[in-house]
């Protein structure tokens, strides 16, 4: 269930993005260095994040976002007909 998600998320983000890129492990590392490093508060519990950091920022909003999917996913698995759950889980 897992990977079929995973899966049509990937695609559909290729998908929408067309040219997709992956950042290395060093590049993501160093794009959550300038988060915690340049982002400024700003009013009203805004922040502003550095350009640098917006990949880390992306990333980590895309895991977050995945893993309510799967949260949601789980909750509602008893309404799916069995043999449908079962076909996605192989």
């Amino acid at each position: 269930m897992r990977c079929a998600l995973v899966a049509v998320l990937g695609t559909a983000c290729s998908l929408l993005y067309g040219s997709a890129s992956a950042d290395t492990p060093e590049e993501l590392l160093q794009s959550c260095e300038a988060v915690l490093q340049g982002t400024i508060r700003s009013g009203g519990g805004d922040a502003d994040i550095p350009a640098e950091g917006l990949p880390c920022w992306h990333y980590t909003s895309a895991i977050q976002n995945m893993s309510v999917l799967v949260v949601e996913l789980r909750l509602h698995e008893d309404a799916v007909p069995k043999p449908i759950l079962a076909a996605h889980l192989e």
